[in-house]
């Protein structure tokens, strides 16, 4: 409607300014203002064409511990069933002078081993794991890692915070990752600042799901809150525009804050 009465107006518009040329500024100006309308209206219009869905969000824990003492053991035996998953941290990932480590920690894994119910390991990789560019090389090398730990769990996660700028290398890794492991469940955790990036949507289509991290992205130190509510619900109305998210799925499936256990 709004596009049918623009087009009459300019078209009246048009036909004065050739009749009265002393007009023109004006009608140049009119036109101006016509339009800047139309285009808001438009944005309003999309913006509040998006369609929200409601529902529980899973309630999920991190064990991020790499040496467990007597009372994180106890905490996770006697709390763990109380949520819905829970995920523990198997190792950490580095790459530097064009060498790759892996340091798994042995007390979770050895926990997991006798682990009842479902869980998922995190692999948390350090950002200098950038420079691999995620070469063939680069990502059988990670494959590789996580076959050796992986073991018995349901899924998969990688904690890596990639540069901004460097999706489209981390894209490569994941679609190595989806096809060697078809039966896990892929997950990444994820930055705010990713969703600014168009490589962000074929970056999580490599996925399952992922976790946008929405704890210490201001920094920390005192005077700085560990999570900042305003900007969490922010971000998880940037994630549940359409382009980024599945068509299937919705934003509290993506919408994890990570806390330690």
């Amino acid at each position: 409607m709004m596009e049918l009465v623009s087009i009459i107006m300019f078209t009246s518009l048009l036909f004065l300014t050739r009749t009265y040329h002393c007009l023109y500024p004006v009608v140049l100006m009119v036109c101006f203002t016509l339009f800047s309308f139309i285009y808001s209206s438009c944005d309003h219009e999309k913006l509040t064409s998006i369609e929200f869905t409601s529902g529980e969000i899973p309630q999920e824990v991190y064990v991020w511990q790499r040496v467990w003492t007597d009372e994180v053991k106890s905490a996770v035996e006697t709390r763990a069933p109380d949520f819905d998953n829970t995920i523990f941290l198997a190792s950490e990932i580095s790459f530097r002078g064009e060498k790759w480590t892996c340091q798994p920690f042995q007390h979770p894994l050895r926990y997991v081993r006798e682990y009842s119910r479902e869980f998922g390991l995190a692999f948390r990789i350090h950002a200098n794991a950038a420079k691999s560019r995620w070469s063939k090389s680069a990502t059988k090398q990670i494959a590789q890692f996580l076959r050796s730990y992986a073991g018995n769990a349901k899924s998969i996660q990688i904690d890596y915070d990639c540069p901004s700028k460097k999706l489209a290398d981390y894209t490569k890794l994941l679609t190595y990752l989806k096809k060697q492991f078809p039966d896990r469940t892929l997950e990444i955790t994820c930055l705010p600042d990713w969703l600014n990036y168009p490589e962000f949507a074929a970056l999580v289509q490599q996925t399952d799901r992922y976790i946008m991290q929405v704890h210490g992205v201001s920094g920390h130190g005192k005077g700085r809150a560990l999570c900042n509510p305003d900007h969490a619900h922010s971000t998880a109305l940037a994630c549940a525009e359409p382009t980024p998210l599945s068509p299937h799925e919705s934003p509290s499936d993506h919408l994890t804050q990570k806390a330690n256990s």
